[in-house]
Parts: C-alpha cells; structure tokens; sequence
C-alpha cells in the first residue's frame, strides 16, 4: 500500500504546486512513485527559485535536491551529455551494500548463477558506452567475488555477455 499512498499523494501535491507556482518551470519533469528528476533549461537562478518554492510548498514532504550542469543521477543511473548526446552509465549509490546472495548458500545452482549474469546483463543495458561497461561489469565482478562466486562463474557470465552488443540486449 506505501507505493500507491506515495504515488497518491504526489499527484496531488503535483496538481498543487504546478497550478499556483508562477515562476519558470523546469524543461522536464518526471517522478516514480516518489522520486523525481528533472532537467531545466532557465537559468539557475530560476531553478533554485522552483527548488525553493517546492520545499517550502508542503511543510511534512522533504526533498533533497543536487544540481548539476553535466550530469544527473535517478536511481540506478547517471545520464551526462557528451558531444550533444545523451550519455548513460551505471551508478552505484554510496549506501549499497551489494550483499547478493552467497553462492555457497542453499538455493538451486541454476538460480545463484544467474544473478551475475542478470547484474552484468542491466550494466550492458544501462551503458552507451563500451568503456562504463567494462568498467562497471569490473565493479559488478569484484562484488560478486566477495560473495564466494567462484572465478569460472564469473568469467562464465562475463563471457556471455560480451557476446551480447547494447541494441541486442535492448531489444
């Protein structure tokens, strides 16, 4: 019931916000249930005004906010733009603990396998470039070696992956 309570209530607080703040509005604006991004095209003035106007709108929602002329982090991943393209890459949240399941533990081989090729699989994915895969595919390598995943797993699923190009796993 939280996601539809969270996704209720920001409609609503949205509907508000949007119909009485006057100043310049940000270019996009999307939200997942209750987590936002955004990307403006005023000046920064204009947007920490709209920042402003946000956190003060509704005194019991909190919000945090970065603001950043390169990049912007949602979730998962990191877009930038390089060259007058939109970049995308892996990020990995400070507070991640990558505590995936122990490849010692009791769950079907079949099953503990396949967690590193899925992770290796969304980095494919999430990373327009070939350089944040490989070294992100490197992180996801050594979080799953501090989980007991031995070596032949790993370079198995790696494998298989470098077999994949982006359109072909996007697709």
């Amino acid at each position: 019931m939280g996601p539809s309570v969270a996704c209720l209530t920001m409609g609503h607080f949205e509907e508000q916000l949007f119909s009485q703040y006057t100043g310049s509005h940000p270019f996009l604006y999307k939200r997942y249930i209750d987590d936002i991004v955004g990307v403006a095209t005023g000046t920064r003035q204009d947007l920490e005004s709209f920042i402003q106007f946000v956190g003060s709108f509704c005194p019991f929602l909190k919000f945090t906010h970065c603001i950043s002329d390169t990049s912007v982090v949602f979730f998962d991943l990191q877009l930038s733009i390089c060259d007058r393209k939109i970049k995308s890459n892996l990020h990995f949240k400070p507070t991640d603990s990558h505590n995936y399941l122990l490849y010692p533990s009791n769950h079907p081989k079949s099953c503990t396998k396949s967690i590193p090729y899925s992770q290796l699989l969304r980095a494919r994915r999430i990373c327009s470039e070939d350089s944040d895969f490989s070294a992100a595919s490197k992180s996801i390598l050594s979080f799953f070696e501090k989980r007991q995943y031995p070596t032949k797993v790993l370079t198995g699923a790696l494998h298989r992956i470098q077999g994949i190009d982006r359109a072909e796993a996007l697709a």
